[in-house]
């Protein structure tokens, strides 16, 4: 038996757009949503099933990852320069989607 996973439509950009939303707050130091950046990860974690850029997607998975699961990561200046490089990259990925 197979089984195809499905996100709702709309989802994987909404996702994406509120990741990004969470990244350009963490890269400013500012207070961010986690359940945006959870949703973020989900979207990546499906688009990485589902993509012939599986590798580069995981690496960006795994990296917003870590900002998610290290909250206080995310609040050093390493962890905010983190989020401002993977926020154009959200950002990239979202456009082609």
């Amino acid at each position: 038996m197979t089984t195809t996973m499905t996100l709702p439509d709309g989802f994987t950009a909404k996702a994406l757009d509120a990741a990004a939303s969470a990244l350009d707050a963490v890269a400013a130091g500012l207070p961010f949503q986690v359940d945006d950046l959870i949703a973020g990860a989900m979207a990546l974690e499906w688009m990485t099933t589902n993509t012939t850029q599986a590798a580069q997607t995981y690496d960006l998975l795994h990296r917003v990852r870590v900002l998610v699961n290290g909250r206080g990561f995310a609040r050093t200046t390493e962890g905010r320069a983190e989020a401002g490089r993977l926020v154009s990259m959200v950002r990239a990925l979202r456009a082609e989607h």
